[in-house]
This record gives C-alpha cells, structure tokens and sequence, in this order.
C-alpha cells in the first residue's frame, strides 16, 4: 500500500525510508523471538537461527544470534 500527501492538489507518493529496520531494531527483534520461542526448541542450550528467523521476518545469522544473546 502506498502512502500519498496532497501538495498543491496533487497527490504525491510519501517514500518510505522509515520503514527499513536498522541493527539495533534488528537485535530487539531477535531477543524477543528468544523470548517467546518455547524451550523445547533448544539445541545444545540455543535456539537455532532458523527459528529466530522464521518469527523475525529477516535473515538471521550465527554473529546476528550471538549479539542477541549478549543482549540478553
């Protein structure tokens, strides 16, 4: 869906450039898919970035995953 403003009667399309998450949206996501993953996906006292990814939305990496869990 695109977002438009009128400007001297016209309607013009409003870029979405907010829209895009930066690292720090990225690890709060991340540690709230670890969160509210149940613990009997564990794998050896983690939960894969396969899992963390499916709720994210984004790709998740094995560095990604390791900042999350600092953070946590």
């Amino acid at each position: 869906m695109q977002k438009v403003e009128t400007f001297n009667g016209e309607q013009v399309p409003v870029p979405r450039d907010n829209a895009k998450m930066n690292d720090l949206d990225k690890l709060a996501s991340m540690q709230n898919a670890l969160k509210i993953l149940p613990p009997n996906l564990l794998q050896d006292g983690r939960h894969s970035p396969e899992n963390v990814q499916a709720i994210c939305g984004f790709p998740v990496t094995e560095e990604m995953l390791n900042a999350a869990y600092e953070r946590l």
